[in-house]
């Protein structure tokens, strides 16, 4: 059965960013602790309690933004959409016709990009958007830009490109002189 459209939100559901934010709350609390109930402070200049209010207000928005962030991706019969939400409230929309190849590759995401999220400078050549995980929707476009589109399910976005080449033209394989084989 052919994929005709391909739909995905990604969440920030990753272990260790979590336990990297909930250590950074732990160090606080410990120091705010200390320095409100504790025996002594750890320097004698104490820290006003306007600014710790601030600090924990930061540190509690970070959590926050993490976990409404996602990364929404849709290719349908006339063109490829995406955003990430929240940096990104609109949908960036590139139609078929101006889209050269796309593919589905396993990249690197720390050598190629230097990690995860929202990669890539703004009007730089290539842009990567992904959450998690190792597989990507990679679309080469005719002026010459690439982005890549970080997917879960890989199998169903090659299947949906497949079929979505067939219709709009577009060609669903990485060029010649990538020689990037997919390992699935």
């Amino acid at each position: 059965m052919k994929i005709r459209e391909f739909s995905e939100v990604q969440r920030m559901r990753v272990w260790w960013v979590w336990g990297m934010l909930g250590v950074l709350m732990l160090m606080y609390l410990y120091a705010a602790l200390r320095q409100w109930y504790g025996p002594g402070s750890w320097s004698n200049n104490r820290t006003p309690e306007w600014m710790l209010g601030v600090i924990l207000l930061f540190l509690l928005l970070i959590p926050a933004f993490v976990f409404i962030m996602k990364l929404e991706s849709r290719l349908h019969a006339t063109g490829v959409e995406f955003r990430f939400f929240p940096l990104q409230r609109k949908w960036k929309k590139f139609p078929w016709a101006e889209v050269e190849r796309a593919w589905v590759r396993k990249y690197r995401p720390i050598s190629e990009y230097g990690g995860w999220g929202m990669r890539g400078l703004p009007g730089a050549n290539s842009r990567a958007y992904s959450m998690s995980g190792d597989y990507g929707i990679q679309l080469l476009l005719k002026n010459g830009k690439s982005i890549l589109l970080g997917t879960q399910n890989a199998l169903e976005a090659e299947q949906a490109l497949q079929h979505l080449s067939e219709l709009a033209g577009f060609i669903p394989e990485a060029p010649p002189e990538l020689n990037t084989k997919n390992e699935k």
